[in-house]
């Protein structure tokens, strides 16, 4: 299984072995590509409630039904 990682590394290294080949020919001073790495974490939350009420509107029997929810999320980007 291939990591997200891997890509990267691909990327460094080539990046460095162009900045090696660019100084080495004269054409670069400096390294021409700087890499960084950052991870990116979010976790979120929610609660929803609701009542039930039952009686009459316009003379009518009615019920209105309740409920309980709870949502979680957790995504990660590295």
């Amino acid at each position: 299984m291939k990591s997200h990682r891997d890509g990267w590394r691909r990327t460094r290294i080539a990046a460095a072995i162009a900045g090696m080949l660019a100084m080495a020919h004269g054409t670069c001073a400096v390294a021409p590509a700087q890499n960084s790495h950052s991870v990116i974490s979010q976790d979120s939350y929610g609660f929803a409630l609701q009542l039930s009420v039952t009686g009459k509107v316009a003379g009518m029997e009615n019920q209105l039904t309740a409920g309980l929810s709870g949502d979680f999320a957790n995504t990660g980007f590295a």
